[in-house]
């Protein structure tokens, strides 16, 4: 299954982050920092953009 799903997150960059993000994540924001990362918020959108293609394929027909 890895192998299946790890290639639609091959190209995930960090991005920098809000104080929204940042204290989001239960993490106290300094100002006097620059924050970037990957949320889990970001991990949920790439799924939803490459699930329709992913369930096209004879591999993504199985799993479903």
């Amino acid at each position: 299954m890895e192998q299946l799903i790890s290639p639609m997150y091959k190209d995930r960059q960090a991005r920098p982050l809000t104080q929204e993000e940042v204290e989001g994540e239960g993490i106290a924001y300094d100002p006097m920092k620059n924050y970037i990362g990957f949320l889990k918020s970001d991990i949920r959108k790439m799924a939803e953009e490459n699930l329709p293609a992913f369930l096209n394929t004879p591999d993504g027909q199985y799993q479903k």
